[in-house]
């Protein structure tokens, strides 16, 4: 069983349960006094611990970054994913992996007062996340609930829920 949760004091700590027993670390500190933090998820790949979140600072919090923290044979490294802006609501993200153990990631995101929905992909052999995301919603439309997955041929399927006249639509796109 693996656990990731945020103390009262800011710690982002990391269990493992294996063979009866817990083992805990400190990955990092957030501040929490100054940020605010949503979305904390944990997935396994290939005996890889991946954890994304996202923060957004309490003096501007229109303005948000989804982290990724990567463990590999109990060593982590933190690597920023991407900064946007974002509504009055928290934004979401989904991500899934290749099997090639890149990483693709959709996320809501605010431009010009509409939630718009985006793709970005990690590329495992330079470590890197791409800075230039991919517009998957149509401008005229607010977009939000976004969900990926990457099935076993490595199609990425994206879905999205847009409103429109007062009702929802689930949009979807193969990437």
């Amino acid at each position: 069983i693996h656990l990731i949760y945020i103390t009262s004091e800011g710690n982002l700590n990391y269990s493992l349960y294996s063979n009866n027993k817990w083992a805990k670390k400190t990955l990092t500190r957030l501040d929490t006094r100054s940020n605010s933090y949503s979305g904390l998820v944990i997935k396994i790949n290939k005996g890889n611990v991946h954890i994304l979140y996202s923060f957004s600072n309490l003096i501007n919090p229109k303005v948000w970054t989804i982290q990724h923290l990567i463990g590999t044979k109990g060593d982590w490294e933190k690597i920023n994913v991407i900064s946007f802006t974002s509504g009055k609501y928290t934004p979401t993200f989904s991500f899934d992996f290749d099997k090639f153990d890149n990483i693709h990631i959709i996320y809501t995101s605010v431009i010009e007062n509409s939630s718009h929905i985006y793709y970005s992909f990690f590329n495992v052999a330079n470590k890197k996340w791409n800075q230039v995301p991919k517009l998957l919603s149509e401008h005229q439309s607010t977009s939000s609930s976004p969900h990926l997955l990457v099935d076993k041929f490595d199609n990425i399927h994206a879905l999205w829920k847009v409103g429109k006249n007062n009702d929802f639509e689930i949009k979807y796109k193969q990437l």
